[in-house]
């Protein structure tokens, strides 16, 4: 009875022994998961870019530079190309999704207007910098405006592109 007394004493102390043991070689540690859905970012064209109708004489070239802030101010050089015919616009376009977020905003660097086999090309600008805006309104409002560029033997005849502009959350 004393041996068995003693080996349970022994099987009771390397049990017990394993069971610490096994405790002092675990540790635990809690952590949350969490998501926060925000409204997505999106971009409306409401006004196009419109350089409107110009009277370039042959043999000249010229520009037309219309401002991005949203005055729809253009300049012209030669001065004689102004017409009072069509009232240039830069391109105003909506910004909307959630307040108070940053978000980038890229334009191509030129647009390159079509009119059959003859081109004309826009060194464009914007109102906004490429990066860390804020959407401290919503809609926000981006002007596209720029210089529209004509060689002097520029042909006579409506040019015309599409280009894209992308809003992006930072």
């Amino acid at each position: 009875m004393k041996k068995l007394s003693i080996f349970a004493a022994i099987l009771f102390a390397v049990v017990l022994g394993n069971n610490v043991n096994a405790q002092n070689n675990n540790s635990t540690a809690s952590s949350t998961a969490s998501a926060e859905l925000i409204t997505p970012i999106a971009i409306t064209n409401e006004i196009p870019l419109n350089f409107g109708k110009i009277a370039k004489p042959a043999g000249v070239t010229g520009t037309v530079t219309i401002t991005d802030d949203g005055n729809n101010t253009a300049t012209y050089a030669p001065a004689s190309m102004k017409t009072t015919l069509v009232t240039p616009t830069a391109a105003k376009f909506n910004i909307t999704g959630d307040l108070n977020e940053n978000f980038s905003v890229a334009i191509p660097s030129e647009i390159v207007l079509s009119k059959g086999d003859d081109n004309m090309t826009i060194d464009t600008d914007m109102n906004l910098s490429a990066a860390n805006n804020t959407l401290d309104v919503s809609p926000k409002a981006l002007y596209v405006g720029g210089t529209l560029n004509m060689a002097a033997q520029q042909p006579i005849g409506i040019y015309s592109a599409t280009f894209d502009v992308t809003v992006t959350y930072e």
